[in-house]
């Protein structure tokens, strides 16, 4: 499907990227530019990940681990957050939330009154393709967020 549009302004794509698209490698290097672009700046790509995360199939150990911890931020990266929480063990967690998940609507509102509050994060691990890196690596995605009972 891509490969006529590369064909049609490969010109414009060696102008602009410097990349080749006259050879296998060139066309791989269009293709993770291609990729981490859509990733970052178009909503219909973003949408059919995130549709389409559902359909991974995870072993029943895999699906739904959790972590305790107190909320430190959220970060935005490209469309998409990902929430920061201090384990107990002092380590910095990272999870991404691409969906809906319990807790969300509360979360949305108003993440600042969460700043330093305990919560308990539960996730699901999913691997993914990281082009900038060129490898596969698991990410953590929210499935819901609760504050921890004092």
């Amino acid at each position: 499907m891509i490969l006529p549009l590369i064909e049609r302004f490969g010109d414009e794509i060696q102008k602009e990227w410097g990349i080749s698209p006259d050879d296998v490698d060139g066309l791989e290097k269009i293709g993770e530019k291609i990729g981490q672009i859509a990733a970052l700046k178009c909503p219909a790509f973003q949408d059919f990940v995130v549709k389409n995360l559902d359909k991974l199939d995870l072993d029943d150990e895999e699906k739904e681990k959790s972590v305790e911890g107190k909320f430190i931020r959220l970060e935005q990266q490209g469309s998409f957050n990902q929430l920061i929480i201090k384990s107990k063990n002092g380590k910095e967690e990272k999870l991404w939330w691409f969906e809906f998940f319990e807790g969300a609507d509360e979360f949305v509102s108003k993440p600042d009154r969460f700043k330093n509050e305990k919560l308990n994060v539960k996730y699901r691990e999913t691997e993914v393709y990281d082009a900038s890196l060129k490898e596969y690596r698991v990410i953590r995605i929210i499935t819901s967020l609760s504050k921890e009972k004092k």
